[in-house]
């Protein structure tokens, strides 16, 4: 196997900027990042990233090929986080907002299957702590994280965020131990999909999530968490929470022009599921959820506006922007479609996923 030089040269300035907004909030956050791509025969790449705003991270990595062939990786991370998290009541209320950060590092080794698929096991250690940023004070609280994990990655959409064809799943499971470090032991499965297929102007999208946890129960940073433009599209984000969490999802959308600059999209979902503490509780108290939107594939990546709406009378406008920019020194920086929890690590490509 040859490596080849990359006409562009050897560094990498990478940008982005992901917005998110309903009608009672929004939030903003910017990312820049340096990737190297020359550090040793093989291919390997270094990268640092630094994100602000509403939640701020730091990301150090490198994705080091084992031998020749370029399919056997190791991936070592260290990342700071500062996550920013609503707390709601039952009747969507916010009442307060909780301040998660976190520090530590993962050792990542995997194989590569073609170019689209990869199965990765490691081990994370992390430490951090939690404060009550607004609401009534308590005294904060501090934790230790230490996980064994194995993910799995099948990605073959066409697009991330408008995709005509093709199916993308990921499944991992996780345990945190004692022995490890941590301060809670539990066992968390979770496992997304997402098909899309075309008939000329119209896409068809059909998709699923599943979290649950077992062995234990998972600690506030670990929460799975809904809300959001096609995440249970009538909440707002993170307003519903809990140890185990369910969706179905359907969606429609149609291409108004064949050609033209902004081609604008029009589309609708139905969603359904929960986010709850009892298991069984995700579909027996599961609650339909819908969206209609309008969407721009614009230069500065994808634009949505739209209003979602729930059982019970739930609705409110919804927003969403993310832009990664596209220059001579070009890269993404976009988290996965049907995505998990956001956190620093997972804005890479399916080949940098764990």
């Amino acid at each position: 196997v040859t490596v080849k030089q990359d006409p562009r040269g050897t560094g990498f300035i990478e940008t982005g900027v992901d917005f998110a907004g309903d009608s009672d909030s929004s939030s903003i956050d910017l990312r820049l990042a340096y990737l190297k791509t020359d550090i040793d025969d093989l291919g390997s790449e270094f990268r640092t990233l630094v994100q602000v705003g509403e939640n701020q991270a730091l990301l150090v990595e490198l994705y080091k090929p084992l031998e020749e062939t370029l399919k056997l990786i190791a991936l070592p991370r260290l990342v700071a986080e500062r996550q920013t998290v609503a707390i709601f009541d039952e009747g969507g209320n916010k009442t307060s907002e909780v301040q998660i950060e976190q520090l530590g590092g993962s050792l990542a080794l995997g194989r590569e299957f073609w170019r689209h698929a990869a199965l990765f096991a490691g081990v994370r250690r992390f430490t951090g702590d939690t404060e009550v940023e607004v609401g009534a004070p308590q005294a904060n609280e501090n934790f230790e994280g230490g996980e064994f994990f194995v993910n799995m990655n099948w990605d073959r959409l066409d697009d991330r965020y408008f995709p005509n064809s093709g199916t993308f799943a990921r499944t991992e499971y996780l345990t945190s131990r004692g022995s490890l470090g941590a301060s809670e032991s539990f066992e968390q499965l979770d496992a997304s999909a997402l098909s899309a297929a075309t008939w000329g102007r119209h896409t068809l999208l059909v998709g699923a999530r599943y979290g649950t946890t077992f062995d234990g129960d998972a600690p506030v940073q670990s929460l799975f968490r809904a809300g959001g433009l096609f995440r249970l599209s009538g909440f707002q984000p993170d307003e519903i929470s809990g140890s185990h969490f369910g969706m179905a999802f359907m969606g429609y959308r149609v291409r108004l022009f064949e050609q033209g600059f902004l081609p604008p999209y029009v589309g609708a979902t139905v969603e359904y599921g929960n986010a709850t503490d009892e298991r069984d509780d995700i579909w027996e108290k599961g609650i339909f959820n819908g969206s209609a939107y309008v969407g721009f594939d614009s230069p500065l990546g994808p634009l949505y506006a739209g209003y979602g709406f729930a059982e019970g009378g739930k609705r409110g406008l919804l927003s969403a922007h993310r832009h990664s920019a596209r220059t001579n020194l070009d890269r993404t920086l976009n988290p996965v479609v049907v995505g998990h929890r956001l956190a620093a690590g997972s804005i890479r490509t399916l080949r940098r996923t764990p």
